[in-house]
């Protein structure tokens, strides 16, 4: 377990806020922090865990990326199968929202435990279980790459499946998604920015976020999305996207991006840095 928690430490001392665990919000000074620490590069699959995690260099900064199927029991387990957080020059880019409170029946806290909240591809208006076993991950390495697939049946009737291909010396993450399902379904592929993470550009095919933080970019990029909805804080009807905590009953807005995607189609999309 101890190399599990080193391995999910960021570079500086964060951690990813996967379930109820806190989360530290970007700022300058977590980014210096973090940019003064020497990373070596590594990855590693936590099989019983359920985690796979992957540390690397792109131009020399350091990169954390992780991927969760923890399915051993529903202590403080989150509806976040599949789901992914990606830490990168002092920044977390994609995050895990992390929680607002114990009281399950206030709006926020129920969003941010919610599946919509997280870096996955889910099923619209689908009940979805946390019972233990309903998830797997595998994984393989070789030199610089590595690739993982992993699968979750949490959705009734509904097998999600990802699959991701990056290197250790770039960061430069394909990843595939897929609803395998024969009941009607509404997914949606939906990914979630940290504090000072804004779109720059937003089209049918390609996305590019950046942050004042940073001299890089990231580009999302696919041929087989559309133009993603954003969102950013909760909506006058209630629709909830775009929040994150950073305390306990602390929430701040964050930008959120949804794509369409329909069932039975697998969908390949890109995640790149670039200056």
């Amino acid at each position: 377990m101890d190399r599990v928690s080193k391995l999910m430490t960021y570079p500086g001392g964060r951690i990813p806020a996967i379930g109820d665990s806190p989360r530290e919000a970007n700022s300058a000074a977590a980014a210096k922090r973090a940019r003064a620490v020497q990373v070596e590069p590594a990855f590693a699959w936590f099989r019983e865990a359920g985690y796979a995690v992957a540390r690397g260099h792109h131009d020399g900064v350091a990169f954390q990326w992780v991927m969760t199927a923890s399915s051993l029991t529903e202590t403080h387990k989150h509806p976040d199968h599949l789901s992914m957080v990606l830490f990168f020059d002092g920044l977390e880019w994609l995050v895990d929202p992390s929680y607002y409170s114990h009281q399950y029946d206030e709006p926020v806290t129920q969003y941010l435990r919610g599946d919509a909240a997280h870096n996955a591809l889910v099923v619209k208006g689908a009940r979805y279980s946390i019972e233990p076993s309903l998830a797997e991950l595998s994984a393989r390495q070789a030199g610089s790459e590595f690739w993982v697939v992993g699968e979750h049946r949490a959705y009734s009737e509904r097998r999600i499946k990802r699959w991701v291909h990056g290197r250790l010396d770039e960061l430069r993450l394909e990843v595939q998604d897929e609803c395998a399902t024969e009941v009607s379904s509404e997914c949606e592929l939906r990914l979630h920015f940290g504090e000072t993470v804004e779109v720059e550009r937003r089209d049918a095919g390609a996305v590019v976020l950046r942050s004042a933080l940073s001299k890089y970019r990231l580009r999302i990029s696919s041929s087989s999305l559309g133009v993603p909805r954003l969102q950013r804080g909760s909506t006058a009807d209630g629709d909830f996207g775009g929040l994150a905590s950073n305390g306990f009953r602390q929430v701040t807005p964050i930008t959120s991006l949804g794509w369409a995607v329909s069932p039975n189609r697998a969908v390949t999309w890109l995640v790149e840095a670039e200056r």
